[in-house]
């Protein structure tokens, strides 16, 4: 199951150019490609990469928030 979930975040690799040869005089050719992903991937990869980046603001939010509704219920 990990494998999977793996290989789909991961993506496909996409030739750009699918009709370049293999081989020219006997040396073996890196073929250019693109990643191609699964649109659920796109959106999660798209989460994680907003986590990455905001991550200390979403924590301090959070933490704000929880002391909040703990201090309305100690109130009541």
């Amino acid at each position: 199951m990990l494998k999977r979930l793996r290989k789909w975040y991961a993506g496909k690799d996409i030739p750009v150019n699918p009709d370049e040869p293999d081989s020219i005089g006997g040396m073996t050719v890196l073929h250019e490609t693109k990643k191609e992903f699964h649109w659920s991937a796109k959106i999660f990869r798209s989460l994680v990469s907003f986590y990455f980046h905001h991550w200390q603001w979403l924590w301090g939010t959070a933490i704000a928030v929880c002391i909040g509704v703990a201090t309305i219920i100690w109130q009541r």
